[in-house]
């Protein structure tokens, strides 16, 4: 409502400067460059100087009043500590003829921008009209104080971390197992600024962080997964100043608080397994993808050895033949597969994801699987040639398996369970 007010009062400006012979009549001239502004909301109060600290916004028109740029996108007011003269620019400079909740606007050639990207969107060039909106102005001294108050209030209720880098409290102890070096921690977690939230991951996916000395020197906060566990609030309180890098939203001299609620930990061995056993499933594919390809050119030119027939008319070859008990109907049944159209178009597979489960000769799956993995026990890695009377018939499955269409598949049986 803020922001549509504001471009009402503006174009309701510019509604009456149109009417008049020179539309910016009522604009003062600034003696240092010749620029013209007009100030719609001028407040009492002192001036902008160096070192305030400023929420403010800047909305670009052209002279139809037509919004061209803003920065109200991101949704939150701009924030600025007032420079010295030599580094504010062409508008900044006009933020110390304003006071807080004051309004003005510019007029600015096109040709004379200092933004090529703001500029830009003028491609008739003429004049841009720049509404500056100042909220809220807050001094130096004052900031500091506040800042200070709030660090006095961490130092009573946090713990100053060892490397004095962060103070730090964990008011809710879980019951799970503790963090080690080469853990990794999955976590939610929650930065606020004076109180308001500035970002969170709650609602969304959790954030995950593996506990690593070297990454210390460059997030030291990260040493406070050390002391939590499953289940554990941490709560963190970090000085802006002992970061090398201001993060986005913070000001020099603010604490920076973070809350995390620690969802899980993976223990270095479990993370190792894991990654070899995704580098096993990528070495299984390549050798799946060759082995199947180059199978399918012997099946189609009929020198494929060692091939057996289901009673229904489903060839199949065994790479590997498995030592455990073999399915019955109504088992629940684990396998890895990969499927492929008889020019070697590979149309689905699970190995790069969880293996595929379902209750066999149950009609849950296509013929030519339902029968003919009844025949292999558990362990077994083998190649099924199935008609499209036993897969997906006349009708096929578009996009990805067309009409009448012969399948292939490997398959590897996992495990067989009654139920």
């Amino acid at each position: 409502m803020r922001y549509a007010y504001s471009i009402f009062l503006l174009a309701f400006s510019i509604s009456i400067f149109s009417c008049e012979s020179d539309p910016y009549s009522d604009f003062q001239t600034r003696a240092s460059d010749n620029l013209k502004y007009y100030k719609h909301i001028d407040n009492d109060g002192d001036n902008i100087i160096v070192g305030d600290y400023i929420n403010y916004h800047v909305d670009f028109l052209d002279e139809d009043g037509n919004v061209l740029e803003t920065t109200r996108k991101a949704g939150q007011h701009m924030e600025l500590v007032f420079p010295e003269p030599d580094m504010q620019g062409q508008l900044l400079s006009f933020l110390n003829l304003m006071t807080a909740q004051d309004s003005m606007i510019v007029v600015l050639p096109v040709d004379s921008m200092e933004q090529s990207s703001i500029k830009q969107k003028y491609p008739n060039g003429g004049n841009a009209l720049v509404s500056i909106k100042v909220y809220d102005v807050e001094k130096a001294e004052e900031k500091a104080k506040k800042n200070a108050e709030i660090l006095s209030k961490v130092k009573e209720n946090y713990t100053l971390d060892p490397s004095g880098a962060f103070y730090y409290r964990i008011p809710d102890r879980g019951t799970g197992k503790v963090a080690a070096s080469g853990d990794q921690i999955a976590f939610f977690d929650t930065y606020t600024r004076n109180n308001v939230q500035v970002a969170t991951s709650f609602g969304g996916q959790p954030a995950q962080v593996v506990l690593d000395e070297r990454r210390l020197d460059a997030v030291p906060f990260f040493r406070s997964f050390y002391y939590v566990g499953e289940g554990d609030s941490l709560q963190i309180a970090v000085p802006i100043d002992s970061l090398s890098m201001v993060p986005p939203g913070y000001q020099r001299g603010e604490i920076m608080m973070i809350d995390f609620r620690i969802l899980n930990i993976t223990r270095k061995a479990e993370l190792i397994a894991n990654y070899e056993a995704i580098k096993k499933k990528a070495e299984d594919a390549a050798r799946v993808e060759v082995q199947t390809t180059t199978n399918i050119g012997y099946y189609k030119t009929g020198k494929l050895k060692n091939l057996k027939r289901t009673t229904e008319g489903v060839n199949y070859v065994v790479h590997k033949k498995g030592t455990g008990r073999k399915p019955k109907a109504g088992d629940l049944l684990t396998v890895d597969y990969v499927g492929y159209l008889m020019d070697s178009t590979r149309f689905d597979e699970s190995l790069s994801r969880e293996s595929f489960t379902f209750t066999v000769g149950q009609n849950q799956v296509i013929e030519g699987w339902d029968k003919t993995l009844l025949e292999l026990p558990v362990g077994t890695q083998a190649t099924l040639f199935i008609p499209y009377r036993l897969g997906y018939g006349e009708q096929g499955a578009p996009p990805l398996i067309p009409g009448s269409a012969d399948l292939v598949f490997y398959v590897d049986v996992k495990d067989a369970k009654k139920q």
